[in-house]
């Protein structure tokens, strides 16, 4: 009994101390990050004497069957180089997991961590090396504090986006996918039939993994009704770039057609579904007489890792409808399996008591199943017939950005947002009546003639919009930098809003993603690695955040003080961020103005620059108003002016503080850089130094003021009018750098001293 309590604790310990997370210093994460560099410099050399020694043997002159032995044993040496260095490679990986989730931790999020999900370990058999990835699970946040561990790690890898998925190094050797995801949306809710669709269209996430329960070692220990149907279109999904592709397309890319089609071949006869007679018959059918269903299953394998490459088009052509046909026969037999445990789930269901915990949670698993079942398979099919083009990439590093440009906006799609409320009749009466086309009879047949601008001002004209320069209503703003970032938890959060038991900033800051769109998705170059696009990006994101809150607020206040209950007023901000709809809150403005409320429209101010390698010291002047940024895609939205709510009733809105602060703080921090710029300090240095000053870290600005002269003066303009929204005049400040330094380091003693913290030394 005492041996056996002693092994118990012993591997209570040793579980804690596998599991327990890894907080590095800054010299540690350095090191993760030269690491990294090594292997993958060691990786690049080895690429190219793989290529060198291979088309060596190619072009010898030894004959056919002497140089195959030598590929294969070249291709052996190769193969054995990769995965040890994978095996490094691991380690890198598993240190980044572990920083994240400790930072998730100190943090105090509620997010899930970092954890990886089922896949062949690099360990295992059959792992491709350094041509296999990484899959891990995990929430928006964990995936956004995983890309700061990165790039305090030095780590510079190309970074693309789907929308449930974030791609690490795809191609490059680093390999690491996660698979982003909130709270799990109610089953039958629209959020969930969004989630589930979302998910469904992209290829890295599985739909039928959340079908299962796995115990500790992760082993399937229980699957939901038509797990398996789910999960050949979870395959099916992978295999269809193959299924689509031609002869010549499978045979010279092969890692793009031929491997997925491979890959998800293979995982579908890995199930189980189909016996090996089936398979006989099918390759029989397709010409693979002469090859046994272990011979197939194996050359499956070696297409998939990369050991052998299809090479003739006849064979290729072979392959794909060998795929097609496994396809089919197993979806009709997990189809026949998944109609049987659905009919079994509801007989589940009748039988229990209507008001059966048990009864609910399986008629959750009942909505969720056919939810999945139905999306899954309409959207393969979808994309198989060309309805429907797989998830697109957002990419993030512009070392990786296709040059495709931006289809132009046409008058039509900028003018939907007051057409949506049925005044499409009307629009088009006005319009023709302004630009005298009587033949026309809808807007787009007088805007094919070249009349848009012509058009544009009828319609402002018509319907008051004077801050407009062409039809961007307001209503579009919102819903054109406004996306929701976590579906799973929107319905609780802005439910709780309504009842007054979240602030306005909560929903903000858990549920809006404001994307930054433009230059780097529509093939603009960036012109800077991947650690100052990363943090850039992060400043530009939190201080459109922070304006989004404050132009929130303000319609809070508006609806308020024109006589609507506080709960009346969420209500309505809260259905214009669920819909992403400004127009909700306008209509109801129109409403009050009809009953004799003086109602002005508060305006979503966004500033844009070109996106070159000038973009932070070319900062624009505050106050310019609403711009275009939002839909033009050679501009960026950038940090914006905060036009933070009025001082009415302060008592109630305690946040006001709050805004006020963060915008003389990232006001400050655009006009550090600028000031940084001009005196002589190169741009890598000057970002350096200002996001260090943003962490509270004043070492490297130390070291820039002291190669200076002291009391070098520079200009810090203030608007008193953006921080309040009122007609006060603006005040001009001119100030030393220390002191715009040292005002900083006053803002966040004030801070540490709340929450017994130590204070920052300030600038001599």
């Amino acid at each position: 009994m005492k041996k056996t309590l002693i092994f118990s604790l012993l591997l209570a310990i040793g579980t804690f101390c596998t599991s327990s997370p890894w907080a590095a210093t800054a010299e540690e994460l350095k090191k993760v990050g030269q690491e990294w560099q090594e292997i993958e410099r060691l990786w690049t050399q080895e690429k190219a004497r793989h290529q060198e020694r291979s088309g060596a043997i190619e072009r010898s002159n030894l004959p056919e069957n002497q140089r195959k032995i030598l590929q294969k044993k070249e291709l052996n040496r190769h193969k054995k180089r990769s995965r040890k260095l994978a095996r490094r490679r691991n380690s890198v990986h598993n240190k980044i997991i572990a920083e994240t989730n400790a930072r998730l931790g100190k943090s105090g999020s509620i997010q899930a961590p970092l954890t990886k999900t089922a896949g062949t370990k690099v360990h295992q058999k059959g792992h491709r090396g350094m041509a296999g990835d990484l899959d891990l699970g995990g929430s928006p946040v964990a995936a956004k504090k995983m890309r700061e561990v990165m790039a305090d790690m030095g780590i510079d890898v190309p970074v693309s986006e789907h929308a449930g998925t974030i791609s690490f190094g795809d191609g490059s050797g680093f390999e690491l996918t996660i698979n982003k995801g909130g709270l799990t949306a109610t089953p039958g809710s629209e959020f969930h039939k969004i989630q589930v669709e979302v998910d469904a269209a992209n290829p890295e996430t599985y739909l039928s993994e959340s079908m299962k329960q796995r115990d500790a070692r992760g082993k399937v220990v229980k699957k939901n009704a038509g797990a398996d149907y789910v999960e050949i279109q979870d395959h099916r999904r992978k295999a269809l770039k193959g299924h689509t592709a031609s002869n010549t397309e499978l045979t010279r890319k092969g890692n793009k057609y031929m491997q997925p089609m491979a890959k998800g071949t293979k995982k579908v006869l890995d199930m189980g579904v189909l016996d090996d007679k089936t398979v006989r018959k099918i390759l029989d059918t397709n010409g693979m007489e002469d090859l046994s269903v272990k011979d197939f299953k194996e050359m499956l394998n070696k297409v998939k890792t990369g050991d052998i490459e299809i090479k003739g088009k006849a064979k290729a052509a072979q392959l794909r409808e060998a795929s097609k046909d496994i396809f089919s026969v197993a979806e009709k037999k997990a189809f026949q399996k998944k109609q049987k445990e659905i009919a079994r789930l509801r007989k589940d269901i009748a039988d229990l008591p209507s008001n059966s915990p048990k009864r609910k949670a399986l008629k959750d698993e009942l909505i969720d199943s056919l939810e999945r079942i139905n999306t899954s398979k309409k959207v393969n099919d979808d994309i198989f017939s060309g309805k429907r083009q797989p998830e697109p990439e957002i990419h993030r590093n512009p070392k990786n950005v296709a040059t495709a440009k931006k289809a132009p906006q046409t008058f039509d799609s900028d003018i939907k947002q007051i057409t949506r409320g049925g005044l499409q009749r009307t629009v088009d009466r006005t319009v023709i009546k302004a630009v005298g086309h009587k033949g026309a009879k809808t807007i787009k047949q007088v805007t094919r003639r070249g009349l848009k601008r012509t058009v544009d001002r009828a319609v402002i004209k018509a319907f008051g919009y004077k801050g407009a320069k062409r039809i961007k209503v307001a209503g579009k703003v919102l819903g054109g930098v406004m996306q929701i970032a976590d579906i799973g938890n929107t319905c609780k959060l802005i439910q709780e809003y309504r009842e007054g038991k979240r602030h306005l900033s909560d929903v903000v800051k858990t549920l809006i993603d404001i994307p930054l769109g433009g230059a780097i998705s529509t093939g603009e170059t960036l012109g800077t690695k991947y650690r100052d696009w990363t943090e850039t990006k992060d400043a530009i994101n939190d201080a459109n955040k922070n304006n989004m809150k404050a132009f929130l607020q303000q319609w809070e206040i508006i609806l308020r003080k024109s006589g609507l209950s506080k709960e009346e007023a969420r209500k309505y901000v809260a259905t214009a961020v669920e819909l992403g709809n400004l127009n909700v809150l306008e209509r109801k403005a129109d409403e009050l103005r009809a009953q004799g409320k003086k109602i002005t429209s508060p305006e979503l101010i966004i500033e844009t620059y070109e996106s070159d390698d000038t973009l932070w010291q070319r900062t624009k002047a505050v106050g310019t108003g609403m711009v275009q940024g939002v839909w033009d895609g050679t501009k960026y939205i950038v940090t914006a002016p905060y036009r933070v709510v009025t001082s009415w009733n302060e008592k109630n809105f305690a946040e006001n503080e709050l805004y006020k602060d963060l915008a003389r703080a990232n006001r400050m921090k655009v006009t550090l850089y600028r000031k940084l710029r001009r005196a002589g300090v190169s741009s890598k240095r000057a970002l350096a130094a200002v996001n260090d000053w943003e962490k509270g870290k004043f070492a490297k600005l130390r070291e820039i003021v002291r190669e200076k002269r002291k009391g070098k003066f520079v200009s810090v303009r203030r608007h008193q009018k953006d921080w309040y929204c009122t007609n006060r005049p603006e005040i001009r400040s001119d100030a030393a750098m220390t002191e715009m330094i040292n005002e900083e380091i006053d803002r966040r003693n004030k801070i540490n001293s709340f929450f017994g913290l130590p204070q920052m030394e300030k600038l001599q």
